[in-house]
């Protein structure tokens, strides 16, 4: 059998930055730090990312800014946005943001599908929406209402939450669409981000017990001066495990190329096999993409050879060997120095028109040589030789092959005679 392996390839991201401007984050000068981070991580981002601003507090601003990064001069501009932010509001209306947030996903989805979308919330509080709305976006209604139309597989949520420890029906929904929750105490100068770049490859391997591979990733955007121990954790659909080594721990170093070996069992018949491999880090802070490494494992029917068409096969070069044997050293060859000659009368003289050397018309693994082997065609004779080196002639006459022993110097038929070097002393 013969396995290929697609792995997912990273396009540009879309991204969602959504900061909470409530006032409460202007508590120990909480938003200055955030809007530094926000404006490095935006300084950080590639040629190509989509970037959406958003800021939620009393209300939701879903329009701050929406900007696909096409040189430094739209970083600035989009800096620029995150310096005028305000942090005045008395609410943390966070469920509402979350449903223009799926929304906004939903319809992302649809126009650009093979972009990444990636989702970043900074907050330092939970759900608390003004009064009149207490019962108005609940965690459990968005999820009802986006829990089918939403690629999980392409949707990166990490909620960071300041100085508070997420409620259970935060936690709950977040886990909901794959996202990851980060608790904090500080504001790091700039958000740490690691993410993992599979190399674009496909696999062709004959099916064994064991199966074993290596692939590589990338790794960008690391963490200045840090070590990151990264698990590979996999998903067992009953059809077969994966593991990777060594012992599932890797220690990244900063753009470095990292190599890991793969090894499948219990594939033992064609068809399609979907394999999701879930990248974790126990380190706190660090904001680890894609959460998810998506393959696709296509084992073809081998083409297999039955045990008779083997046989058949050395049958017919054991045939092949022996018959070249049998011309080589069993079928007698006429030698050098045998000639077809034609003599006609002119005058009173007997002279020569044709004058043929039998080897060279000779075919092969054939002791027999007809006339028209020898493009003779006014007269019908064959000459034979034997393992004694007799030459015998074949001619037709009455309607009968008559085959008799002819010397040297004798005629064949019609005027054609056989010749050999000793007759021309």
């Amino acid at each position: 059998m013969f396995i290929l392996v697609n792995l997912f390839i990273f396009a540009a991201y879309d991204r969602i930055l959504v900061v909470d401007i409530s006032g409460s984050m202007r508590r120990n000068n909480l938003y200055k730090e955030v809007k530094t981070a926000f404006k490095d991580y935006i300084k950080n981002c590639e040629i190509g990312d989509r970037i959406i601003l958003m800021t939620f507090g009393t209300n939701v601003n879903p329009g701050v800014e929406d900007k696909i990064i096409q040189n430094t001069q739209d970083i600035i501009e989009i800096q620029k946005k995150i310096d005028n932010f305000q942090f005045n509001d008395k609410w943390t209306w966070m469920s509402k943001a979350f449903d223009i947030i799926f929304k906004r996903i939903y319809d992302l989805q649809r126009a650009y599908p093979e972009r990444p979308k990636y989702i970043l919330i900074f907050t330092d509080g939970n759900n608390d929406p003004p009064p009149a709305y207490k019962d108005k976006y609940s965690f459990n209604e968005i999820i009802r209402k986006y829990a089918n139309s939403i690629k999980k597989e392409r949707t990166f949520l990490y909620v960071i939450m300041y100085g508070v420890k997420p409620k259970a029906e935060l936690k709950n929904f977040v886990e909901h669409f794959g996202g990851q929750i980060i608790t904090t105490k500080s504001v790091p100068h700039r958000i740490p981000e690691l993410q993992l770049i599979p190399d674009n490859f496909k696999y062709s391997l004959a099916l064994k017990d064991t199966i074993k591979l290596k692939f590589n990733l990338v790794v960008k955007k690391f963490p200045k001066g840090r070590a990151v121990p990264v698990y590979f954790n996999y998903k067992n659909n009953k059809q077969y495990k994966v593991f990777l080594h060594p012992q599932n721990f890797q220690v990244i170093k900063r753009k470095q190329r990292q190599t890991f070996d793969l090894t499948i069992i219990g594939i033992n018949k064609p068809g399609k096999y979907n394999l999701e491999i879930y990248p974790k880090t126990d380190l706190h802070g660090i904001i680890l993409t894609p959460q998810k490494l998506l393959f696709s494992i296509y084992v073809k029917q081998p083409l297999r050879i039955p045990a008779w068409i083997w046989i058949l096969f050395g049958l017919i070069i054991a045939t092949c060997f022996s018959f070249m044997i049998y011309c080589k050293f069993i079928v007698p060859n006429f030698p050098a120095g045998y000639y077809v000659v034609k003599k006609s009368l002119v005058g009173e003289k007997m002279v020569e028109t044709l004058k043929l050397e039998i080897k060279d018309y000779q075919k092969r693994c054939s002791n027999v040589i007809n006339s028209t082997d020898l493009e003779i065609y006014d007269a019908d004779f064959k000459l034979k030789i034997d393992k004694s080196g007799s030459i015998k002639k074949i001619i037709y006459i009455e309607g009968q092959h008559i085959e008799e022993d002819i010397h040297i110097g004798e005629e064949i038929v019609n005027g054609y005679y056989l010749e050999g070097e000793d007759t021309y002393v």
